[in-house]
């Protein structure tokens, strides 16, 4: 299943991230970052950047650099995260957001530093070897440590405001 991690940049240009992701890796998966972190597809909103990650014991840690001033506003999807279930189980999936920087210079750090977020529970239900269900339970919301944050997940949809 895939959850896509949505930002609110306000009215900032979004130059740089630097997140970490928490899961359970006895009930989660990510099996190759490079080809499970993947960009946003909207070339409108994200031309070109780079973008790298790497996983160790359930911490998904990835950074990276948009090039062009182009994603920018409320509810913007920055990467999709695909993971693999690998055991029955309820776990949730949580973060950090190291940066998020913007593209004006001197950069503005739209999230704050090390920002907590919870992007809520996952349950899957599984039958013999076969997935039979698997979805979010209801919206969850944690505070973060700075008020301008937020992330959120509806329906494997992460969103965090800034």
């Amino acid at each position: 299943f895939t959850v896509p991690l949505r930002v609110n940049t306000g009215n900032h240009y979004l130059g740089a991230f630097d997140i970490y992701v928490y899961f359970d890796a006895s009930v989660l998966s990510i099996e190759t970052p490079s080809e499970s972190v993947t960009f946003n597809p909207n070339k409108n909103q994200i031309k070109s950047g780079i973008l790298d990650a790497v996983v160790d014991n359930g911490v998904l840690h990835f950074s990276g650099t948009i090039d062009d001033p182009t994603l920018k506003g409320s509810n913007i999807l920055l990467v999709n995260i695909r993971f693999k279930t690998i055991a029955t189980g309820r776990t949730s999936i949580s973060g950090i957001v190291g940066v998020l920087a913007s593209t004006a210079l001197p950069p503005v750090d739209i999230s704050g530093r090390f920002t907590p977020f919870n992007a809520g529970n996952v349950i899957q239900l599984v039958s013999g070897s076969r997935l039979r269900n698997m979805r979010a339970t209801k919206d969850m919301q944690h505070s973060l440590l700075q008020d301008s944050l937020t992330l959120r997940q509806r329906r494997e949809s992460c969103k965090v405001d800034g």
